[in-house]
């Protein structure tokens, strides 16, 4: 194809599109490897590293039965100087000291924020949990939680579920507008039997014709799972996760809608013309003849206590700034951090003072949602329940209707003749 006749525009796709901003995703790139002892391996996963991009590149790595020992330290392990390591090793609560063990390995290019939320080793679920604040996240997420998990192939896969299934719904009530991922090796395990909230993004199957390996999400679409070469011997494959994900900016329309801009001038033009009208006539005409009106923006990330004060207060932050780099003197930087925190509050009691004007304006349905909104009430997490429990409570349902079916029966029958 000559230079004429060159089509423009660019290659699309998940990797295409993640590869211009391999570091700012709006959910993080995870490989994920049943990796079967670290320490022999470590090499390959340092060669991956070097000459792959999308391996050095990704943001996580999960991995699942380490076989590491506390003797063994993180510098050890630490493919190159940009992964941090997180990791635990199998402890003797779980009945055997060899063996299992998760780690997970965060790239200091897409986050250097993160803390250890929890470690749990028992005979039936081994589980490394961390929280992270990347330096680019998407409004509606505040961090994102990560868990590694591993499921013996002989463990109790109920009790290990009801375990998980604890763990997680802590991690949601705690952290409400936190982007979660649970990833690891399940075996025969499905998270979805007791969290059916969640999405499964690994549809093809990770060792001979079996999905052993799961990722987990609350997000429609929220990943594209691409297979990988296994590590070393490893008789489970590697898998990419590519973020497909749409931020919430980008999937909702902008809204625009009119509204009046009340002035004094206004206010006076407006009394005027009331004063020489007819006020049962043109009340509401006389209001759009003299109220000037102006389109106004509301983006679907956008929280409703925010007003026009917070975007000058923040223009005027960042001018203190480059003129406090360019003076060196940040003492107009700081008074107007204290200005934008106080334009923040305001707008807050504002706000407050609305919703708690609603019920004066018999505004019932305004009154709820603002309730919603101040409350942060979100749908409530449907609790694990039992197949035992579950079966007994509905041979109890279904004895007490053919119950009342024989009364009411007998009363019809009765009143019939």
């Amino acid at each position: 194809m000559t230079q004429r006749n060159r089509l423009r525009g660019k290659r699309g796709g998940t990797r295409n599109r993640l590869r211009l901003q391999a570091h700012r995703p709006p959910l993080p790139s995870i490989l994920l490897a049943n990796i079967q002892s670290l320490d022999n391996k470590l090499d390959e996963l340092r060669a991956r590293i070097r000459y792959q991009r999308d391996t050095r590149d990704c943001n996580i790595i999960c991995l699942t039965e380490t076989w590491l020992t506390p003797t063994l330290l993180d510098h050890a392990i630490q493919p190159v100087e940009f992964f941090t390591v997180h990791r635990m090793d199998r402890m003797a609560e779980s009945g055997t000291s060899r063996g299992g063990g998760v780690c997970l390995m965060t790239n200091n290019n897409w986050c250097r924020d993160v803390v250890c939320l929890s470690k749990s080793c028992s005979p039936n679920l081994e589980l490394l949990t961390i929280k992270c604040w990347p330096f680019y996240l998407p409004q509606e997420f505040t961090s994102v939680i990560l868990s590694a998990v591993y499921i013996h192939p002989q463990a109790d896969t109920d009790a290990a579920l009801a375990e998980l299934h604890e763990a997680i719904s802590s991690y949601q009530a705690n952290h409400r507008e936190a982007a979660l991922i649970v990833a690891g090796d399940f075996n025969s395990a499905n998270l979805r039997k007791a969290m059916p909230e969640l999405r499964q993004h690994i549809a093809f199957p990770t060792r001979g014709d079996r999905t052993l390996d799961h990722c987990y999400s609350p997000f429609r679409d929220g990943y594209a799972a691409k297979t990988q070469p296994p590590f070393g011997r490893s008789d489970h494959d590697s898998i990419l996760l590519l973020p497909r994900y749409k931020q919430r900016l980008k999937r909702a329309a902008l809204l625009e809608r009119e509204v009046s801009r009340w002035s004094d001038p206004a206010e006076a033009a407006l009394q005027d013309t009331l004063e020489t009208a007819d006020w049962n006539m043109f009340q509401h005409s006389s209001v759009e003849d003299t109220i000037p009106k102006r389109k106004i923006k509301e983006f679907p990330n956008q929280k409703p206590w925010m007003n026009k004060g917070i975007p000058d207060a923040l223009k005027s932050c960042t001018a203190a700034y480059n003129t406090g780099l360019a003076t060196r003197d940040m003492g107009l930087y700081r008074a107007a951090t204290y200005s934008v925190r106080r334009a923040m509050r305001e707008a807050k009691q504002r706000y407050g003072e609305k919703l708690e004007s609603q019920p004066q304006r018999r505004d019932i349905r305004g009154l709820w949602q603002g309730l919603r909104t101040v409350m942060d009430y979100k749908a409530t997490l449907m609790p694990m329940i039992g197949h035992l429990i579950l079966s007994t409570h509905s041979r109890s349902v279904g004895q007490r209707w053919s119950e009342w079916r024989a009364s009411s029966t007998w009363v019809s029958t009765s009143r019939r003749t």
